[in-house]
C-alpha cells in the first residue's frame, strides 16, 4: 500500500473551494418505484416529455473514499521500490486512513512487478523500467542475505581450522600462526579485535544470495560477501536475525560485486562454495581495500533465518565454532595492504611519500619512517609509530606456507539480514550519475 497525506489545513482550504458543486455532485435517486409504460398506443403509456431525465453517468460512479475533503482517487505515480527488484504500480480508488498524528492520508492498492534475475528498476523519463544495472547506484540489493555475526581464529590445534591446501593431511593456516607471533610485538590480543571490530557493526561483513530456492538442496545459488553498515549500531538487535543493514558501495566496482563466489550450492542443509580468486574487501582505510585472495573457500551447515528469507550459518554445524572460511593471502598482497594502511591510517607517519614496504635487491626491506609527528598518547598514531618501529621484526616473521601465500582458515558464525540501501564510507548516500 502507498500512503499520500494531506494536511488539515489543506484539506480546509479545499472544503471552502467546493461550495455548492460538492452538493451538486450527489445527484439523488429520482427514479420512480415503478416504471410507466412509455410503449405508444398503450391506454397508460405517458408522453416523453413525463420520462423522468437519466442523470447517472454512463461510467460506474466513483467509489473513491473521502478522506477528510478529499478524494482517494489520485494514486501516486508509479516508482521502483527500494530494494530495485521491482516496479511498484498504484491504484486507485484507495482507502482512507490515519497517521499516528491523526492526519488523513489514503492508501492505495500496489501491485509489483519483479525484474528478471540480475536485472533492478530505475526510471527512465520517470517511468520504472527493469534492466541490467549500469553503475553501482543501480545495483539492486537482494532480499536473502546473512549478517557475520561472530568469528574466531584459531588459537591451537585444539581448535584448528579450515582446509588442508597442500594435502599433507593437516589442516593449513599460517595467518593464525603469525597472529601469534606478531600479536606480543603489539601487546593485543587479535581475537579481542575481531570482536571488537564485529560489535562496532560499522564495517559488517554481509553474505548476499541469488536465486535461492531453498536452504535445504539448491543446486546453483550465486553468492556474494559484501562489507556493510549497522544503520543503529547495536549488535544485540543484529542477533535477533531480523537486522535491516546498509551496504557499502565499495562492495562494488560498478555494478559488479568485488567479492563473488565462482560457486556455490546447498545439498542437505550444507552450504560449500569456492572461487579461485576474489577481490576481499578491508576496511584499512576510508577508500577500503581488495585484498586479492586465492582459493577461496567456504563450508556450512546453513538454516533458514528468522527473516523467512536469509540464512542462518554455522548454527547446525556438527563442528564446535561453526562454518569454515579459507583462502589464500599472497605476500604481496600482504604488503600491498600495509602499505595502503600506513599511507591512509597514518599521515603522522613521514615516509617521503613513498611505501613503507618495498622490494628490493636482497627481498623485501622497511623504509625507516619519521613517526616524532605521531603522538604515543593517540591510540591510532600509537599504532602508526608501533608499525614503523617493529616493521623489520614483522618482514622477519612473514614467512609463507603454501607457496608465496599464507593460508587462512576462520571459523565463522551466522544470522539472516536483509539489506536497505548503498552508503559510502562516511555513511552518505553515493553520489550517482544523472540517469
Amino acid at each position: 500500500m502507498k500512503y499520500a497525506r494531506h494536511s488539515s489545513f489543506i484539506a480546509a482550504l479545499l472544503t471552502l473551494g467546493c461550495g455548492d458543486d460538492a452538493a451538486k455532485d450527489a445527484v439523488a435517486d429520482t427514479t420512480p418505484d415503478t416504471v410507466a409504460d412509455t410503449t405508444p398506443g398503450t391506454e397508460t403509456g405517458t408522453s416523453v416529455e413525463d420520462v423522468p431525465i437519466d442523470t447517472a453517468p454512463d461510467t460506474a460512479p466513483d467509489t473513491s473514499a473521502l478522506c477528510g475533503s478529499i478524494m482517494c482517487d489520485e494514486p501516486p505515480a508509479a516508482e521502483c521500490s527500494e530494494d530495485r527488484l521491482a516496479k511498484l504500480t498504484y491504484r486507485s480508488p484507495g482507502s482512507c486512513e490515519q497517521d499516528a498524528s491523526g492526519f488523513p492520508l489514503c492508501r492505495y492498492p500496489v501491485q509489483e512487478q519483479r525484474c528478471a534475475e540480475g536485472e533492478s528498476c530505475r526510471l527512465v523519463n520517470d517511468v520504472p523500467q527493469c534492466g541490467p544495472p549500469r553503475n553501482t547506484c543501480e545495483v539492486p540489493l537482494s532480499r536473502a542475505g546473512s549478517f557475520i555475526s561472530a568469528a574466531h581464529l584459531p588459537a591451537g590445534p585444539e581448535d584448528a581450522c579450515c582446509f588442508d591446501y597442500d594435502g599433507d593431511g593437516s589442516v593449513d593456516n599460517g595467518l593464525a600462526e603469525l597472529a601469534s607471533s606478531v600479536a606480543p610485538l603489539f601487546d593485543a590480543s587479535v581475537q579481542e579485535f575481531i570482536d571488537a571490530f564485529i560489535r562496532r557493526g560499522l564495517n559488517a561483513y554481509l553474505l548476499q544470495y541469488w536465486g535461492l530456492d531453498s536452504p535445504i538442496e539448491d543446486d546453483v545459488v550465486g553468492l556474494d560477501m559484501l562489507l556493510g553498515l549497522d544503520p543503529d549500531g547495536v549488535y544485540e538487535d543484529n542477533l535477533l536475525g531480523t537486522e535491516r543493514f546498509q551496504v557499502r558501495s565499495a562492495s562494488y566496482d560498478g555494478p559488479t560485486p568485488r567479492s563473488r563466489f565462482a560457486t556455490a550450492s546447498i545439498h542437505g542443509g550444507h552450504l560449500v562454495a569456492s572461487s579461485p580468486g576474489m577481490g576481499f574487501i578491508m576496511p584499512l582505510t576510508d577508500d577500503y581495500f581488495p585484498a586479492a585472495l586465492q582459493d577461496v573457500r567456504f563450508d556450512a551447515h546453513v538454516s533458514l533465518g528468522d527473516n523467512g528469507r536469509g540464512l542462518n550459518i554455522g548454527a547446525m554445524s556438527p563442528d564446535t565454532y561453526g562454518a569454515r572460511f579459507g583462502a589464500l593471502f599472497p605476500l604481496s598482497e600482504v604488503f600491498r595492504a600495509v602499505n595502503a594502511f600506513a599511507a591512509g591510517s597514518c599521515p603522522c607517519l613521514d615516509t617521503s611519500g613513498q611505501d613503507l614496504v618495498f622490494q628490493g635487491p636482497d627481498g623485501w626491506q622497511c623504509r625507516q619512517g619519521n613517526s616524532t609527528a605521531c603522538s604515543p598518547d593517540d591510540p591510532d598514531e600509537s599504532t602508526c609509530i608501533d608499525l614503523n618501529g617493529f616493521c623489520g621484526a614483522v618482514i622477519l616473521l612473514l614467512r609463507p606456507d603454501i607457496g608465496d601465500s599464507f593460508s587462512v582458515g576462520i571459523w565463522i558464525q551466522g544470522v539472516s539480514a536483509s539489506f536497505e540501501g548503498l552508503v559510502d564510507a562516511d555513511g552518505s548516500a553515493p553520489e550517482c550519475p544523472a540517469p
